[in-house]
C-alpha cells in the first residue's frame, strides 16, 4: 500500500512529506468543517472516547466557532 501511495505521490507532482497519516487527518478534518457531528467522526475513528477525537481536532471545531459567530454578527 505505501509503495503504491509513494507512485501516486510522483505522478502527481505531491510534496514528498505527505503521508498516509495525513490524508487520514485530512479527510477527518474536512468531515467536521462540513458539519458532520463530531461523535459519529470518533466512532468511524474507533476511538474508546470522543474526548480522544475533540483534544485532537479541537483546532477544527474553534474554527468553527468563530466562523458561526462572523454569521451571526451579520444578522
Amino acid at each position: 500500500m505505501l509503495r503504491t501511495f509513494k507512485c501516486v505521490l510522483g505522478v502527481i507532482n505531491a510534496d514528498k512529506e505527505y503521508t498516509i497519516h495525513s490524508l487520514g487527518h485530512t479527510f477527518v478534518s474536512r468531515m467536521l468543517t462540513s458539519g458532520v457531528d463530531i461523535s459519529i467522526v470518533s466512532e468511524l475513528l474507533v476511538h474508546s472516547d470522543i474526548n480522544i477525537t475533540y483534544k485532537k481536532y479541537i483546532h477544527i471545531l474553534h474554527g468553527q466557532l468563530e466562523a458561526s459567530v462572523m454569521k451571526m454578527q451579520k444578522i
